[in-house]
Parts: structure tokens; sequence; C-alpha cells
């Protein structure tokens, strides 16, 4: 499957999921492999992603499951908090808004896409999907993934 396409059938599935959410249940974290069989999707604790279990959890688990799988492609998908300003932690900012963040990587190429997510008190449902520059992130979820798809 093209980069392009991992990303777009990802992303679909990702809006699937979260139009079944309803009130101020969460998406549940995800990540996508895709190998020889095809796509694959697991969910993730996400007390996995606390700063300090994070490295642990992707030097532990996610990297010996791509090498064994032999994965061509990842992404990582979670609920977030997205603020204005830097210096105050998005999650405290008076003016957050909650986003899903999904990042796509393969060997060579990293891309970050967010939507917001809009909660009426019934469905959960997420505005337009915006991407930034690609190869702009780095990190545990990102250096490590990429190495091990090489």
């Amino acid at each position: 499957m093209r980069f392009r396409d991992f990303v777009e059938v990802t992303r679909d599935g990702l809006e699937s999921i979260a139009f079944k959410l309803e009130g101020d249940r969460d998406l549940m974290p995800m990540l996508q492999i895709e190998d020889a069989r095809g796509l694959s999707v697991i969910g993730v604790d996400p007390e996995f992603f606390a700063a300090d279990r994070l490295e642990r959890f992707v030097a532990a688990y996610v990297v010996p499951l791509i090498i064994e799988n032999q994965a061509r492609k990842v992404a990582w998908a979670h609920c977030a908090w997205q603020a204005p300003a830097e210096g105050v932690r998005p999650s405290e900012h008076p003016e957050r808004h909650e986003i899903l963040l999904a990042v796509f990587i393969d060997p060579e190429v990293v891309e970050h896409w967010t939507a917001p997510i809009i909660r009426t008190g019934g469905a959960v449902m997420l505005g337009p999907w915006q991407t930034g520059p690609q190869n702009a992130l780095e990190g545990p979820l990102i250096t490590a993934v990429q190495e091990a798809l090489r």
C-alpha cells in the first residue's frame, strides 16, 4: 500500500470509530501496522503514553512488534489537548481544545494530522483534518519506530 493510501485508509477508520463514541468517551489510543498480511489495529492502554513509560513501551513492545511482523508502515492515533500559547501545558490552558492526533510513519516519511473533536453531548464528531509539515516530528514515538521500519 502506498503511504498516501495508508494515511487515507487510517483516517477514514479513525473517523468511523470516533463517530460511534458518545458523550465524554475518548477514542482509545491505537497503533496501526501495515505488514505483508495487511493492516492490523492494536488498542493501547492510555497509561503507556505517560512520559515516564512511553520510551520503555516503544522499546519493549512496539519495536519488537514491528521487527517480528516486518512492518512497512505504522500509525499512532490518540486524543490530546491543543492550546494557542506555549509555556502552559495544553491540558491546563483556558483556551484549550480537544483534538484527535494521528501520526503516520514509514522508513522515510513522518506526517502528523489533527482533527478537532466536537462534543455536543450526544455523538462525537470530528472537524476537518489538518496536517503539519512532513518530517517535522521526532521523539520516542517517531525515531525508534522509523529505525525499526528500516
